[in-house]
């Protein structure tokens, strides 16, 4: 994709590109789902956007965002007897998409029998406006593409699908929307969606569902303040009704957690549950706006509190809009040349998109 080569400052706030060399994901455990402790098992450092399954022969399949080298990331499966420990781990292969400009991302897996679903974020055109597609396997990382898009949106992102099944209908949600805004859609055989209204539900991020004994759950995260995991019930998969008090927030006294937890993914185990959830390694701090031109930056920002300043490196680049995005694609806010006040903003990563960049990721910390 072609990138637009913007100065991005924070201006009392620290800057980076998030990727997910920057984050780690760690492992929770719950006996309802609902109350969780902390197990201190690292499930993988660099890594992102976490999904679990069991598969037919009733390991653990965790999908999720990692790096296949120190320079490039993609989708990664790492499998478990138990869900806690001694993992396989495989790239992800989906023959078909290796020339797409926005490579696969996001991953989100439904099972079908002996059959792995993926859906993923992908943006086959480059032209800015990702949509979700899908393939599938039956080992869990040989993949085959499916033919067409399962679901866009004209001339938005579409970003992290989220899909429940609930008797015969699939259920899809997706940031990329307007902030506190999940697009929604149904289907009865997975592959051809229809569009439903807009969903807000508390404000959340929907990040993994699951069906219960005596209904369905839904895990999200707010990208706002106060920031951390929530949960959503539904009975019929229709309705959904935010739940008590929140599954999970930082602990700022962790040596392993930093800035956030966000991206939930559970699973049963054969006693309770098990989380996979995504925060911030303290030590990426130190690598912050090192290259700033190997990640689109023009050039090193200066600090004023409270300020996010654009500055083009040409006059092209100059006059362009922009927009602030929110971890989902969410749109928060316009952005102008010079100096625009963030000081409202939570603590978070988000994204510079302009009308000459698919956007660059950054991170708003304290």
């Amino acid at each position: 994709m072609n990138r637009a080569i913007l100065a991005v400052a924070v201006l009392g706030l620290s800057l980076a590109t998030a990727q997910p060399l920057q984050n780690r994901i760690l492992i929770a455990r719950s006996l309802d789902g609902l109350d969780w402790q902390r197990t201190g098992i690292v499930f993988c450092d660099s890594a992102d956007v976490p999904d679990a399954v069991r598969g037919p022969d009733q390991r653990f399949y965790v999908h999720y965002q990692g790096l296949w080298d120190p320079r490039r990331d993609g989708i990664m499966v790492a499998i478990s007897t138990d869900g806690l420990s001694n993992w396989e781990r495989h790239q992800v292969s989906i023959p078909g998409t290796e020339t797409w400009p926005g490579k696969p991302c996001d991953p989100d897996v439904i099972m079908f029998g002996d059959t792995f679903r993926l859906y993923f974020t992908g943006d086959p055109t480059g032209d800015g406006s990702p949509e979700t597609h899908s393939a599938v396997s039956r080992d869990g990382w040989n993949f085959v593409l499916e033919p067409g898009i399962r679901f866009e949106v004209q001339n938005r992102a579409v970003l992290d699908p989220s899909l429940i099944r609930t008797g015969d209908t699939f259920r899809y949600f997706a940031g990329g929307a307007d902030p506190g805004v999940n697009w929604h859609a149904l289907s009865t055989d997975g592959l051809v969606f229809t569009r439903q209204p807009d969903v807000v539900l508390d404000s959340l991020m929907l990040s993994n569902g699951l069906a219960l004994d005596t209904g369905y759950r839904f895990y999200g995260f707010r990208n706002l303040l106060p920031c951390g995991i929530k949960s959503l019930f539904s009975a019929d998969g229709g309705t959904w009704t935010p739940e008590p008090g929140w599954r999970l927030q930082i602990d700022s006294t962790s040596p392993l957690e930093y800035r956030y937890v966000k991206d939930a993914a559970v699973v049963r185990a054969d006693s309770g549950f098990i989380m996979y959830y995504v925060t911030r390694k303290r030590e990426a701090a130190l690598e912050e706006s090192r290259e700033p031109r190997r990640h689109g930056m023009g050039q090193l920002p200066s600090f004023v509190r409270g300020v996010l300043r654009l500055r083009g490196d040409s006059r092209e680049h100059a006059g362009c809009r922009a927009e602030l995005l929110d971890i989902s694609g969410r749109k928060v806010t316009d952005l102008v040349s010079g100096a625009n006040d963030v000081s409202g903003l939570a603590p978070g990563v988000y994204f510079v998109r302009s009308g000459l960049s698919s956007g660059l990721k950054v991170l708003l910390g304290e």
